[in-house]
């Protein structure tokens, strides 16, 4: 019965031992965590801005569209006539 308590965390001081280890485990694992989440914020940097050079390409291409569609939705006028 003692090995169960044990290992549930009762009983004698291995409670506080495997306490001590998980929190160890625990801490390992979240700098591993935090390292891997480093290494993605810099690798999206460059992603990041291709998306933005891209965007700003679209914008300007749907931008020219509409000007050219005001243009051919303007009645056409007639031209001068040349004078002699």
């Amino acid at each position: 019965m003692e090995v169960v308590e044990e290992a549930a965390g009762g009983g004698g001081g291995g409670g506080a031992l495997l306490e001590r280890e998980r929190a160890e485990v625990v801490a390992e694992m979240a700098a591993e965590l935090a390292e891997a989440c480093r290494r993605l914020e810099e690798g999206l940097g460059p992603l990041e801005s291709q998306v933005r050079e891209v965007f700003h390409r679209v914008a300007g291409s749907r931008a020219e569209v509409l000007r050219c569609l005001e243009q051919g939705a303007r009645p056409a006028t007639a031209p001068n006539p040349l004078v002699w």
